[in-house]
C-alpha cells in the first residue's frame, strides 16, 4: 500500500473515531469505545480517541484495534425487579446501607421498643398485642421503590383500629417531607384496605386516624411542625384543601425513646470519626450510652450485640466501597477531560500522554 493510501486510510479511521467520541460526549450512553476500554492503559486512551499511526511509534501497534466498530453492549444486570443500569446506580444502592437506618430498623424490630415509642409520641398507654406493623416495603405500593422507616397500627379498647402511626428518621433536613408523608399515607392506606380485605367498591368501612412523626438527628430542627399546606403554590384558596401536620422531634434526652435515639446518633457520629473497627465501635457506643443513661439502648446492645456488630461491619464496608468508587469516578472524569482537550487540539499528544500517566 502506498504512503498516500495509508494516510487516507488512517485519516478515515481518525474521523470515524473522532465522530464516535463526540456521539459519546453528547449522549453519555457508554464508556466503551469499540472493544477498547477507556481506562486500560495510556496507549489505549490515546488510540481510542483518534491518535493515528503518523503521530508516534508507541501508538502504532494498537491502531488497528481502535478502528474496530463498537461491540453490542450486554443487557443491564438485574437485582430483583430493579434494573442496575450503571456502576454509579449500583454503588448508590450499595451505599444505602448507613448507620442511622441500621440502628433505627434494628432497634424497632423489638416490639417492646415500638410500644414505648408510641407511648412517648402520644402520652397514651397501650399493649404489645394491640400493635400491628404496617411498614411499607419495596414493591408493595404503586411506586415499587417506595418504603418508609416505620409504620404501625394501634387498636383501642374495643379492638378497633384507632391510629396508624407513620414515623420517619432523617439526618438531613428536607423541605419536601410533607409530600413524602402524603405518599406514605396513600400507600399505607392502600395496604391497610388490602390487609383487612375491604372491597372499596362495595363495603362501607372506616380508616384509622393517621399520625405523622419526623425524628430529626441533624441538630436543631428548623421547625417543630411541618404542614402539607406549606407545599402549595398559593397560600390559601376558597375551598377546603387537603392538609395535615407532621410533628418534628430533634431534642436528645434520656426521658423519651426519640430523645434516646437522637442522642445515640450523635454519639455514634462522634465515634465514627476515629473508630472504623465494627466490634470496637459497638463496645464504645455501649459505654457512651451508659454514661448518658440511655438505658433502652444499653439493653438493646446487650441483647443484640452480635447482630449489631454484623450490621455495622456492612455499614463500614458500604461506606468504604462508595468512597473508593467516588475517587475512581473523579479520576475517570479527569481522563475524559484530557482526551477531549486533545481531540480539540488544545494539548499535544505528549501533553495528553503525560497527564494520563
Amino acid at each position: 500500500m502506498s504512503v498516500l493510501n495509508r494516510s487516507r486510510k488512517s485519516a478515515a479511521s481518525v474521523r470515524y473515531r473522532h465522530s464516535y467520541y463526540h456521539a459519546y460526549i453528547e449522549n453519555k450512553k457508554s464508556i466503551e469505545f469499540g472493544d477498547l476500554s477507556l481506562y486500560k492503559s495510556v496507549s489505549s486512551h490515546i488510540i481510542g480517541f483518534g491518535f493515528n499511526s503518523t503521530r508516534g511509534d508507541s501508538v502504532n501497534k494498537t491502531v488497528k484495534n481502535a478502528a474496530r466498530k463498537p461491540k453490542k453492549q450486554a443487557a443491564p444486570k438485574k437485582s430483583g425487579d430493579f434494573v442496575i443500569k450503571s456502576r454509579h446506580e449500583e454503588y448508590k444502592m450499595y451505599a444505602k446501607v448507613n448507620f442511622y437506618d441500621t440502628v433505627f430498623k434494628l432497634f424497632f424490630k423489638v416490639d417492646e421498643n415500638v410500644r414505648k415509642l408510641y407511648e412517648s409520641l402520644t402520652s397514651r398507654e397501650t399493649r404489645i398485642e394491640d400493635i400491628e406493623r404496617i411498614t411499607l416495603e419495596e414493591g408493595e405500593s404503586f411506586d415499587s421503590q417506595l418504603c418508609n422507616d416505620l409504620g404501625f397500627l394501634v387498636k383501642n379498647a374495643q379492638g378497633k383500629d384507632e391510629f396508624v402511626i407513620l414515623t420517619e428518621a432523617q439526618s438531613t433536613w428536607n423541605e419536601e417531607m410533607p409530600y413524602r408523608f402524603l405518599e406514605y399515607a396513600m400507600a399505607t392506606f392502600h395496604k391497610y384496605v388490602s390487609m383487612r380485605r375491604h372491597d372499596k367498591f362495595k363495603d362501607h368501612f372506616r380508616l384509622p386516624r393517621p399520625r405523622f412523626y419526623l425524628i430529626y438527628t441533624g441538630g436543631e430542627a428548623p421547625a417543630e411542625k411541618l404542614r402539607f399546606s406549606e407545599t402549595y403554590e398559593t397560600e390559601e384558596t376558597d375551598c377546603d384543601d387537603l392538609d395535615f401536620g407532621i410533628k418534628v422531634m430533634s431534642s436528645e434526652g434520656s426521658d423519651t425513646v426519640p430523645g434516646q435515639y437522637i442522642g445515640v446518633c450523635k454519639l455514634a457520629a462522634d465515634l465514627r470519626r476515629n473508630q472504623k473497627d465494627h466490634v470496637q465501635f459497638v463496645n464504645e457506643l455501649r459505654e457512651e450510652c451508659e454514661k448518658k443513661r440511655y438505658g433502652l439502648f444499653v439493653k438493646f446492645i446487650d441483647d443484640h450485640k452480635a447482630e449489631m456488630e454484623c450490621e455495622m461491619e456492612q455499614v463500614f464496608k458500604s461506606e468504604q466501597e462508595y468512597s473508593d468508587y467516588m475517587d475512581e469516578r473523579d479520576k475517570e472524569k479527569e481522563k475524559e477531560l484530557i482526551i477531549e482537550l486533545y481531540t480539540e487540539h488544545l494539548i499535544s499528544v505528549e501533553g495528553a500522554a503525560n497527564k494520563l500517566n
